[in-house]
């Protein structure tokens, strides 16, 4: 392996491993209602998304998207799609469901293959239709077997599946991507925090200082992993990324499981087994794919 791509498998493993360990990160905040934790977010990662888009010269880029009416509606639908989406996910780590979050996440990729071939009107083989089946067959146990639907999970995969529907269409890089959508937000961010801060109940005036740095650091934390990710992306096979993005459900479902002592049954141990079949089968189609692609390639240039 070429050492460039040594560095990026090495920052996307990173990336990955962060965005699992966040569930420790942001449940270290749950006496702070949710909302304010995402406008807080959003204001940080404002300011340090800026930083980046100036160091790497997406200055120019991000202008344009503010400039632009169909691409800057495209993003103002996709920074509302991941406002909810930080939400919904702070909401759960600090109420004791990171296991379902991880479910969610686990969830998230079949979904995106069912609605790319929905909207999109991408074929599905036979491979992604039994790894979709399988996944909703473990949904359903848990329905049926445990006697509750679980919303959170279904909707961090839907609210992430249409998040990535609209960044799809959306022609601009990650960081100005996110410079722009937390610009978008963070107008009713400020007015949200400084009404939290003025009637005396904001984080601001009733944390202590390390909770404080915690809010403030949530700007680095969301925005360092997806500038590694965008990173990794570019200088590895897709094939080799897309089995990486487990490793954060992956950690977040131990972390759930083994840290926390979140509520871990039979049934959810057969509806992740499921989802689990799913994703192998999923992710060895989609390799042998990509490898069968590529081999065509250099045939074809051969």
């Amino acid at each position: 392996m070429e050492k460039n791509n040594k560095t990026a498998l090495l920052i996307c493993v990173g990336s990955f491993l962060t965005w699992g360990m966040l569930a420790i990160y942001w449940s270290q905040l749950k006496r702070i209602h949710p909302v304010e934790i995402v406008a807080h977010r959003a204001v940080w990662s404002l300011i340090f998304s800026g930083i980046l888009v100036v160091a790497l010269g997406q200055g120019l880029q991000a202008a344009k998207a503010f400039k632009t009416p169909k691409l800057l509606f495209a993003l103002m639908c996709s920074s509302f799609m991941i406002a909810l989406n930080w939400g919904i996910y702070i909401w759960a780590v600090t109420s004791g469901h990171i296991v379902e979050t991880s479910m969610g996440y686990y969830i998230n990729p079949l979904l995106n293959v069912a609605a790319s071939a929905l909207i999109f009107k991408v074929p599905m083989n036979k491979f992604q239709i039994a790894a979709i089946l399988l996944a909703v067959i473990g949904v359903a146990n848990i329905i049926i077997g445990y006697g509750s639907v679980p919303y959170v999970a279904i909707s961090l995969a839907v609210s992430f599946c249409l998040y990535g529907i609209i960044r799809k269409v959306a022609p601009i890089d990650a960081i100005a991507g996110l410079f722009v959508e937390t610009a978008i937000i963070a107008l009713p961010a400020v007015i949200f925090i400084l009404y939290k801060t003025l009637n005396g109940t904001g984080a601001l005036l009733t944390s202590d200082a390390f909770t404080i740095s915690l809010l403030m650091l949530g700007g680095v934390v969301t925005t360092l992993p997806l500038a590694g990710f965008a990173y990794g992306a570019k200088h590895l096979n897709l094939s080799t990324v897309g089995v990486m993005q487990y490793i954060s459900p992956t950690t977040s479902f131990l972390i759930g499981v083994f840290i926390y002592h979140e509520v871990f049954t039979k049934d959810h141990l057969i509806s992740f087994a499921f989802i689990w079949a799913g994703l192998i089968i999923y992710t060895a189609d989609s390799i042998i794919r990509f490898e069968a692609n590529k081999k065509i390639r250099k045939e074809k240039t051969a």
